[in-house]
């Protein structure tokens, strides 16, 4: 009798180990924001999200002036919101052959790199109302910028490394390291510029000097403390890349920011696994561990529900 309660309860635990992956391979993470991130979801429930929650498809992020967001998509790739912006997460997981990011406002960058064991590296298209910015491996980034706004209106693309191509209904332009590209309007093809206007660059942040740079960065920055994991050395990499000038951003080799190689100050390997996905996988796989060694394991109770995918999701307690 104690060895089928073991069995099951083993079961059980393992199944809500297979979901949590799934999820996992599904939704993208906030890694950091300094301030109220607000995520509006497909239904058009609001909420202030925080460091961990899990984003999913249809789910909007509304960056106020001021805050900064950083999240991870379910491939491994970086996103940072820049202040004041609007992001629209429209296709991304395990079944999309790539991930797809409508920009309706402001500035993203994205750092598309090594995606983790078992993971294919997807392409990550940035849409806005005038062009497409695809990025395959690299680091780019993408502004909107509206009638009114701090400089010509129109979309403004960059490649700080890598290769990426900008699309409007117009025409193609492959993009190189280095170079920046604009489209007024949709129906105008890409064109090359030699820089992004300097109206568009961030406003200086109070904060620590990172090595390699003699500008600042953004003040919670300077409050993380490196885990073992590296994600604090993620957002910090993230961040000095937000306030740095093309070929600046306090690294000894720029190139080393495909390779995953730890930036200048750093004590390891630039790491995307350390979130809470995997503490919460780490501590499931540890309770099946023990439920097998142990002989009295209570039988959990456990139901089926929906999920806001309309999946069928167990949960149990």
């Amino acid at each position: 009798m104690k060895r089928h309660t073991v069995y099951r309860g083993t079961a059980a635990l393992l199944g809500t180990l297979a979901c949590i992956g799934a999820f996992a391979q599904e939704g993208a993470q906030v890694l950091f924001s300094n301030g109220s991130l607000t995520v509006i979801d497909a239904g058009g429930n609001q909420r202030v999200a925080k460091q961990g929650d899990m984003l999913l498809p249809g789910d909007r992020l509304v960056t106020p002036p001021g805050v900064l967001a950083q999240i991870k998509l379910p491939d491994g790739a970086m996103v940072s919101a820049r202040p004041e912006s609007e992001l629209r997460l429209e296709r991304m997981g395990a079944n999309a052959d790539r991930t797809v990011l409508q920009l309706n406002q402001g500035n993203v960058r994205v750092l598309n790199v090594d995606a983790p064991p078992g993971i294919v590296t997807r392409p990550v298209e940035v849409v806005t109302s005038t062009s497409t910015l695809q990025l395959t491996r690299g680091d780019g980034e993408s502004i909107l910028v509206k009638p009114g706004g701090r400089a010509e209106p129109g979309t403004y693309n960059r490649v700080q490394v890598g290769e990426a191509v900008m699309r409007t209904a117009a025409g193609s332009l492959p993009l190189q390291t280095q170079q920046a590209a604009f489209a007024p309007r949709p129906e105008t093809s890409p064109t090359i510029i030699a820089e992004l206007p300097k109206a568009l660059a961030l406003a200086p942040a109070t904060g620590a000097t990172p090595p390699g740079r003699g500008g600042p960065v953004p003040a919670a920055t300077s409050q993380l403390v490196t885990p073992a994991g590296g994600v604090a050395r993620t957002d910090a990499y993230l961040a000095r890349v937000d306030n740095a000038a093309p070929g600046t951003a306090g690294f000894a080799n720029p190139s080393a920011r495909i390779a995953g190689a730890a930036p200048i100050g750093g004590t390891g390997p630039l790491s995307v696994a350390s979130t809470a996905i995997n503490r919460v996988v780490a501590n499931t796989a540890t309770a099946v561990t023990q439920t097998i060694a142990n002989t009295s394991v209570r039988l959990p109770k456990c139901t089926v529900v929906k999920n806001r995918l309309g999946q069928d999701v167990r949960v149990c307690n």
